[in-house]
């Protein structure tokens, strides 16, 4: 069992699951929350009815699906695209870090140094906390 009580997913760990399993049961089962950004359900959504994954996110009824938009950091913004923005930035606003992130100086190496060590794709998939 992870170590986290609470999950925010970005669009590609969701679809690798759903390519995986054929569902998001598995998330359900580890996590009491699982909170996935508006910005994320439009990326999702985006494939249509007939889209991969939609049909299964869809029927996902234990997934917290914000139906807001973020107001993202311009940070956040410019380092990241908008999924992974969103994914940081709901985590944040919720106050759920990964276990790192519960020391303020790994949390601000988890924002700042750690983008720009390893570029957009070194963050961005999940947070827990």
């Amino acid at each position: 069992m992870p170590e986290t009580e609470e999950l925010v997913i970005n669009t590609g760990p969701l679809l690798a699951l759903i390519a995986g399993i054929g569902d998001l049961s598995l998330l359900e089962l580890l996590y009491k929350r699982v909170l996935v950004s508006f910005e994320v359900c439009q990326e999702i959504e985006a494939g249509g009815t007939s889209g991969f994954g939609v049909s299964e996110f869809r029927k996902s009824s234990f997934i917290e699906k914000r139906s807001n938009p973020l107001t993202i950091t311009p940070f956040l913004g410019n380092a990241l695209d908008l999924g992974e923005a969103s994914v940081i930035q709901l985590a944040l606003d919720e106050k759920i870090h990964t276990k790192a992130g519960s020391d303020p100086d790994n949390l601000l190496f988890l924002q700042i140094i750690l983008p720009e060590m390893w570029g957009k794709k070194a963050l961005g998939c999940t947070f827990g906390g």
